[in-house]
């Protein structure tokens, strides 16, 4: 009989299945090949492997055998479907303007200390092709994609240059570069579905490696090993990772917290309920899951933004919220009283507007009961709270003042005025 073959440090990763000890089996839950430590999460019990002392067991590699591949593509129906979830994370998905509005809250990066969210980036959601048909990307490591592929170069471009100075500077003794890993994992798992949103953008919070100082502060070997060997890079991750905390109800509560104290966004509990986020995929055409794991561990949540989603700022917070039912009606539309006015009748009640700038043709102004003005599409019966753009004209924000401004592609004309004509 073939003796089998050792396993190697290199050969393991974050959710790979193995057998440990007298063949029970779990999934590598971290994974520090570096050092040749790894730590397990057992399929039966859903509960890390622990010594004799209670405390979380790490393994080397050699005391770990891989599963069949079969059995590695398939995740134990057991683990991670209690709460032994460590974390959460979300990734929102939206379209350009509610983006623009978000980065724009977001401001210009802090280039002088590490923050946990440095800056955001909006990137296409059908820019990647991971998994099988993408060279640039391995599941199984950790390693940055060339400038071949479009989520690294498209993040090359939006990075501020104070951004990657300070990364340098953070860890001198060492190439700094910008790693995808963990945005690409994410595209890979949420499947195909999210590459047919063409017209959608990924929220990506970008995260720079420790510095010398904070690595000398680790209070244990294994923050040490993970500040200086895993957070070492410039680092594109989903929009926000929240740990629970007193307070938090529940791990969908922590990571709601985490996208408002680090994104400064906060979403409705109508956007993030399930019928909605169900809804929007049938009304979009997708087959996307409604939440992905990393590992057995980690939840990580795929959430749509409506196109027509209220969007306000309230002192530093930027709320998006379902669009109230006067934008949703159709032809008849909600006066500021109880009573309704038809689209005719607010085509007359348009010059209440005048000293607001000109609408694109077809777009008419309407008050909801509230007082809040949004903007209706006479032509498509399509409602939005977002001003209206002639055709060949986007929001852009400007990388050097955090400034909106306008820009057409085809004229290769730009206007800190809202434009009125194509």
């Amino acid at each position: 009989m073939a003796k089998r073959a050792q396993t190697c440090p290199e050969d393991l990763y974050r959710g790979c299945v193995v057998y440990y000890g007298r063949n029970d089996r779990g999934i590598v839950t971290d994974a520090f090949g570096p050092v040749d430590e790894f730590w397990v999460t057992d399929e039966k019990t859903t509960q890390p492997v622990r010594d004799e002392n209670g405390a979380k067991r790490s393994f080397r590699a050699e005391e770990l055998r891989i599963a069949t591949r079969d059995d590695r593509a398939a995740r134990p129906q057991s683990v991670g479907v209690s709460d032994g979830a460590s974390c959460a994370r979300v990734l929102v998905i939206g379209t350009e303007p509610q983006m623009l509005r978000i980065l724009e809250r977001f401001g210009t990066p802090d280039v002088e200390r590490r923050q946990e969210t440095q800056m955001v980036l909006a990137l296409p959601c059908n820019f990647c092709i991971c998994g099988p048909s993408c060279e640039d990307f391995d599941a199984t490591r950790q390693q940055m994609c060339g400038m071949g592929c479009h989520v690294q170069s498209a993040a090359s471009e939006g990075m501020e240059q104070g951004v990657l100075e300070l990364a340098r500077r953070l860890r001198p003794d060492i190439p700094i570069g910008i790693r995808p890993y963990h945005l690409k994992q994410a595209y890979e798992a949420a499947g195909p579905g999210l590459r047919k949103l063409s017209d959608y953008y990924c929220l990506s919070a970008v995260t720079l490696p420790y510095g010398t100082d904070d690595i000398a502060a680790s209070s244990s070997k294994y923050e040490r090993t993970l500040r200086t060997q895993v957070r070492c890079q410039i680092d594109l991750g989903v929009s926000a990772e929240g740990f629970p905390e007193a307070g938090d109800a529940s791990l969908l509560d922590a990571v709601r917290r985490s996208l408002r104290e680090h994104v400064g966004i906060t979403i409705s509990d109508g956007i993030w309920s399930d019928e909605t986020q169900l809804n929007l995929r049938r009304k979009l055409g997708i087959d996307m899951p409604l939440m992905i794991w990393d590992g057995s561990e980690v939840k990580v949540f795929l959430l749509l933004l409506p196109d027509n989603a209220k969007c306000s700022q309230i002192d530093e917070e930027l709320s998006f919220e379902e669009a109230t039912a006067s934008a949703k009606r159709g032809d008849v539309v909600e006066a500021t009283d109880e009573f309704h006015k038809t689209v005719a009748e607010w085509r007359k009640e348009q010059d209440q507007f005048q000293d607001e700038p000109g609408l694109p043709e077809g777009w008419i102004r309407v008050k909801s009961k509230t007082g809040q003005t949004y903007f209706w599409n006479t032509r498509k019966k399509e409602s939005t709270f977002e001003f209206p753009l002639p055709a060949g004209w986007t929001r852009q924000v400007s990388k050097s003042s955090g400034k909106p401004y306008y820009f057409n592609v085809k004229k290769r004309k730009s206007s800190f005025d809202v434009p009125t004509e194509e």
